[in-house]
């Protein structure tokens, strides 16, 4: 299995996240902040799995333009998680 693991992170929670998910995954995996993303690579993947932070009730703006661009990601599973703080 080939996973790609893209998270945005404002204070390194996210990211904390993002790694300890690459590490529990098995086959080819990595995992990079959205920054460094090649768009390209994410239909290449078997695993696709978007990672952020929660602010004011909308993905980082990383991920969230990242999830507005057109993706042909057919036949690529997807999986996200967000982080937030407790009010």
């Amino acid at each position: 299995m080939k996973a790609f693991v893209i998270y945005d992170s404002l204070y390194g929670n996210t990211e904390k996240i993002a790694q300890a998910i690459g590490d529990g995954l098995t086959g080819r995996v990595k995992v990079v902040h959205v920054s460094d993303v090649n768009p390209s690579e994410m239909k290449t993947c078997n695993l696709l799995i978007l990672g952020s932070p929660t602010q004011g009730g909308f993905p980082a703006e990383g991920i969230y333009g990242l999830l507005k661009a057109p993706q042909d990601l057919e036949g690529v599973s997807v999986a996200a998680f967000d982080t937030g703080s407790a009010a």
